[in-house]
């Protein structure tokens, strides 16, 4: 298995380094020397904005001032992430700028339905094509860089040539500004790549590691609403976010029919709330929905120990099981039913709604599961993101003495996100499968204060699980846990199980 694993390092690498020398480079090259050449021969081109007609927005004032953030990740970061948007619209430092958000495709359809009050355009990069495809790379990096703007925010750049710094580089802005890794997780020739791109680079907080509150940090040090080295002390007075949240408006959106029977017109052009949407699928409450899928093989618990889970929530809670995921997810919903007795996926409290419904009714799906069961992926994220949302905001007992002291603020000046949450909820409970790695303590687990004990759990692979304190040391000394070390089938579905049965009694009561 290690042989294994060690092979599909390097062949990952080994991708990686084929398009930096045979995509990245010469596209660079490419785009650097057009730009150079319009900018002798044409100085005053970067004043029209009629490179920009394919996007989206309105007409750009002579007066205004332009500014451009961006983000190249998955789902998940950009639900640790999107809260923060609201807050830079309104910031008074920022105060009359357009701003355009340039994002990964993956996120567009949520970016579009939930931030669309706070962004003035979009520009959606497909994050596949490109990193891997020259001909998309080269147009998308043209379109780019044919507008300059005033402020370029990149609040992930802490390594060189990752497909966004080079992207930061060529854009035209007045002033770039990025983040940066704590010095002694970053070596000092990157320092220097970066330093040569960014007019300014904010750097992560020391013991700071969990993503939202790196994004956090970024923001207060942005918008100047901490002063430094008070983090840790316990002092903060910046930004009055402890939690990333996701408030739903009320549902009215299409569906189509994910009924075994097929009995659901796909015409039907709207539907009133959440209660129409679980009837259109055929699901009935309580339910557990589970992910199966993940953005890479060695984070994919294997399907016949999710079938062999959800048979366990049906038999001994009469949970209802639906089956989530997006297209890429078909192979993997196949192997599940393929271990999911015949007699339970034939009847009704079975939906299979993998690659069936968009990102939109997923939200919808989530918020009203009792349990959901993942990979490590975007779905907890989602799932704690709209557990805060709706949250008895009057209850704030389960607040811990961290989040009251060492991430709680006092006076922000800048203007606070409508209906903040005050509390987690107890629903939907989140089970996370993970074997830690490279992403323990950056996105697993969550934080007390965040996630508290209620609702949210994760099951480590078993060398975390027995050797925990010695883990949490490695992590904090190196930035990072074990890279693809663990294999996730070691995981079993009796921890699994017991993790869900002690989840289960602790939210009862």
């Amino acid at each position: 298995m290690m042989l294994r694993q060690k092979i599909n390092k390097i062949k990952r690498r080994s991708y990686k380094l084929f398009n930096k020398l045979f995509i990245y480079l010469p596209v660079d090259i490419l785009i650097y020397l057009r730009n150079f050449l319009r900018g002798v021969f044409n100085p005053r081109h970067y004043e029209s904005d009629e490179s920009n007609k394919s996007s989206t927005s309105a007409p750009l004032k002579k007066t205004e001032k332009r500014l451009i953030i961006f983000r190249h990740d998955g789902i998940g970061d950009y639900v640790m992430f999107r809260n923060f948007l609201e807050i830079l619209k309104k910031s008074p430092k920022f105060a009359g700028y357009k701003i355009t958000l340039l994002g990964n495709a993956a996120w567009k359809d949520l970016a579009e339905f939930l931030d669309k009050d706070y962004i003035d355009e979009f520009i959606w990069l497909d994050k596949k094509k490109f990193t891997a495809n020259f001909f998309y790379r080269y147009k998308k990096f043209k379109e780019i860089t044919s507008v300059k703007y005033d402020v370029l925010i990149h609040p992930f750049s802490r390594e060189f040539f990752n497909a966004d710094n080079d992207l930061a580089f060529l854009i035209k802005a007045d002033k770039k500004i990025g983040s940066i890794r704590i010095p002694r997780f970053t070596k000092p020739y990157k320092t220097k790549i970066l330093e040569k791109i960014y007019n300014e680079l904010i750097p992560d907080e020391e013991n700071v590691r969990f993503e939202f509150y790196k994004n956090k940090i970024f923001f207060e040090k942005l918008l100047h609403e901490t002063a430094p080295q008070t983090i840790n002390a316990g002092i903060n007075s910046g930004i009055n976010l402890n939690r990333p949240f996701i408030n739903l408006p009320p549902y009215s959106l299409p569906l189509y029919s994910a009924c075994p029977s097929g009995a659901v017109n796909s015409s039907v052009s709207a539907l009133s709330d959440v209660a129409d949407l679980k009837s259109k699928l055929c699901i009935s409450s309580p339910y557990a929905a589970f992910f199966i899928g993940a953005s890479v093989k060695h984070r994919k618990w294997p399907p016949s120990y999710f079938a062999e889970t959800a048979n366990y929530l049906n038999t001994k809670y009469g949970f209802n099981i639906v089956l989530c995921g997006g297209k890429s997810e078909l192979n993997d919903a196949a192997e599940f039913k393929k271990h999911f007795p015949t007699n339970l996926a034939d009847k009704s409290f079975f939906t299979d709604a993998v690659g069936k419904i968009s990102l939109i009714d997923l939200l919808y799906i989530i918020k009203d599961a009792s349990l959901v069961i993942s990979n490590e992926t975007m779905a907890p994220h989602i799932a704690m993101a709209l557990a805060n949302a709706y949250a008895d905001k009057d209850d704030t007992s389960n607040f811990t003495q961290a989040h009251t002291s060492k991430y709680s603020s006092v006076k922000p000046s800048v203007e606070l996100p409508a209906k903040q949450p005050a509390k987690p909820s107890v629903k939907p409970a989140v089970i996370v499968i993970s074997t830690g790695e490279a992403s323990y303590g950056h996105f697993v687990p969550y934080p007390e204060e965040i996630g508290g004990n209620s609702n949210y759990s994760a099951v480590f692979h078993p060398y975390i699980e027995k050797n925990l304190e010695e883990y949490i040391d490695i992590t904090a000394k190196f930035g990072r846990g074990y890279d693809d070390r663990f294999d996730i089938s070691e995981i079993t579905v009796k921890s699994v199980l017991d993790k869900i049965d002690e989840k289960l009694a602790s939210v009862s009561t």
